[in-house]
C-alpha cells in the first residue's frame, strides 16, 4: 500500500511483487482510501507507450506466456490465488467433441493421462463452443460452454500445444468478447454438464 499511496500504479506494484493485478485492486480497493495518494510526476521526454486493444494482444501474441500474460492482466483474482486449480487449454480448434475424442487427443497427440483428474479445454473450429474435459472415477465429465452470439477468444496453434491457466482465468476467458470491448455487451453463454461412464 506505500507503494500505491507514493503514486506507483496496480501493474507496477503486481510485476514488482509477482503477483496477480487483481490481488493489488483488492488491496487498493480495501485500503487505499485510508490515505491521500501522492501523484507521481510525469517527465514530459517519458513518452507513455498506446496500449492496444485486448482482441490485438491477444491476435498478435508471439508466444504462449504473452498470450497467458495478456489473459492475466485482464482477470482480477479475489478470493482465489493462481495455484488453486489449473486447466490445460488445447491450443488450436478441433472438430467434435465427444468424450472419447477428447480423451484420445489428450492420450495420442499430447502425450498425457486423460484419468489424472486435470481438466482439459478443447475450442470447436466455429469458436462458438468449448468443452472441457475431465475424470473423476469412474466417469469423464464434459462441461460445455457454448456461446449465443459471437465467438470465443482461444490460442492458436503457433502458441505451442497448451497453455496452463487457473479457473479464475479460464472464467475470464469465457467472458471476453472477441469484438467488442464493453462488459455491458457480453453474449450469453449456456454451460452444459454431462457424466460418461466409462466401460
Amino acid at each position: 500500500m506505500e507503494m500505491y499511496w507514493g503514486g506507483y500504479g496496480g501493474a507496477e506494484i503486481a510485476r514488482y511483487f509477482k503477483i496477480p493485478n487483481g490481488t493489488v485492486y483488492s488491496w487498493v480497493h480495501d485500503f487505499g482510501s485510508q490515505r491521500e495518494r501522492t501523484e507521481l510526476p510525469v517527465s514530459p521526454s517519458v513518452k507513455i507507450p498506446a496500449v492496444k486493444p485486448l482482441k490485438e494482444r491477444f491476435r498478435t501474441a508471439g508466444s504462449a506466456d504473452e498470450w497467458l500474460e495478456t489473459l492475466r492482466e485482464n482477470t482480477l483474482v479475489e478470493d482465489e490465488s493462481f495455484e488453486d486449480m489449473s486447466i490445460t487449454l488445447v491450443c488450436g480448434t478441433l472438430h467434435g467433441q465427444s468424450a472419447n475424442k477428447l480423451a484420445s487427443v489428450i492420450y495420442e497427440s499430447l502425450k498425457e493421462d486423460p484419468q489424472s483428474g486435470r481438466g482439459y479445454a478443447f475450442c470447436n473450429k466455429g469458436r462458438n463452443s468449448i468443452a472441457v474435459l475431465s475424470w473423476k472415477a469412474p466417469v469423464y465429465r464434459i462441461s460445455k460452454y457454448v456461446r449465443a452470439h459471437g465467438t470465443f477468444i482461444w490460442p492458436h496453434e503457433e502458441l505451442g500445444k497448451t497453455i496452463e491457466i487457473t479457473k479464475a482465468e479460464f472464467d475470464r476467458l469465457l467472458l471476453l468478447e472477441k469484438y467488442r470491448n464493453s462488459a455491458e455487451t457480453i453474449s450469453p453463454i449456456t454451460a452444459i454438464n454431462l457424466d460418461f461412464m466409462r466401460v
